[in-house]
């Protein structure tokens, strides 16, 4: 997954747990798309304690279990959509590659 991913265009990782509070954060911008990832019910409560950071973006969450999909509280992040890692990822990246489309469509849309 990550080697289709990296070939849609600048991705850029943030080291876990930096809510966002690295320098290399400072190159997303309102309506980028994240892809947050949840191992476990920890990680999963983390996210959801510090969300209102995400709000700004388009949320892809990735979860490392699929028990963490009966807890309904994944909600509170406002995914656009929800993958499960040990899963078929074809979905996730065909998910992935269509919101980067409009997302560079829509830029290019802005040029003049």
């Amino acid at each position: 997954m990550l080697n289709s991913l990296l070939s849609i265009g600048e991705l850029v990782i943030l080291p876990g747990g930096s809510r966002l509070n690295c320098d290399s954060s400072m190159m997303m911008r309102n309506g980028d798309l994240i892809i947050l990832y949840a191992a476990d019910s920890y990680d999963l409560d983390d996210l959801i304690d510090c969300r209102d950071i995400f709000d700004p973006f388009r949320v892809v969450l990735v979860f490392g279990n699929d028990r963490l999909l009966t807890s309904f509280n994944y909600h509170l992040l406002k995914p656009r959509f929800l993958a499960l890692l040990n899963g078929n990822t074809e979905k996730l990246d065909a998910v992935l590659w269509k919101m980067n489309e409009r997302n560079v469509g829509s830029a290019q849309l802005g040029q003049s």
